[in-house]
């Protein structure tokens, strides 16, 4: 049985337990769904506008919470490889194109990316990523292999 949940002030809570439920992606004509089942509510199915509420109220609890703690999970966005006359294939390391941003994308800053391996027996694609976060200070993470997603850190030594 789905647990049903209900709308506690944009929220969609699970009253029998309290629990809120995470980011919820709706997959129109086959209900919405969150990270660990699917998302039903008393009524049936939550509307886009409840789902769209919900993920805004969850991203502004996650920004001042990464605020507060220093650390965060974030999603990485990198500009395209631009093909060259001779074959090769460049990419800029500060293109506007490059930001780091949230699930839901509510928000977004600016990176400055180094590419390169990492060291060691594996040797997996690695990203450097520096940006500022949302506490307007400088953080800094490491995006190793193929995702998107990676933990950034408020930079210790800022005045």
């Amino acid at each position: 049985m789905q647990a049903q949940y209900e709308n506690q002030g944009g929220l969609l809570v699970n009253p029998a337990t309290s629990e809120c439920a995470g980011y919820i992606y709706n997959f129109t004509g086959h209900g919405a769904y969150g990270p660990e089942k699917k998302v039903e509510t008393t009524e049936g199915n939550p509307t886009q506008a409840e789902i769209d509420a919900h993920n805004a109220i969850l991203a502004k609890a996650e920004l001042e919470h990464m605020a507060t703690a220093g650390s965060g999970t974030f999603y990485v966005h990198q500009a395209p490889w631009i093909p060259m006359p001779n074959g090769e294939r460049i990419r800029s390391l500060s293109s506007a194109e490059n930001y780091v941003s949230l699930w839901t994308g509510n928000w977004k800053a600016h990176a400055f990316i180094r590419e390169g391996y990492s060291y060691g027996f594996c040797r997996v694609k690695t990203r450097w990523i520096w940006f500022i976060g949302p506490d307007g200070k400088k953080w800094y993470g490491v995006n190793k292999g193929d995702m998107d997603c990676f933990t950034g850190k408020r930079l210790k030594n800022q005045k």
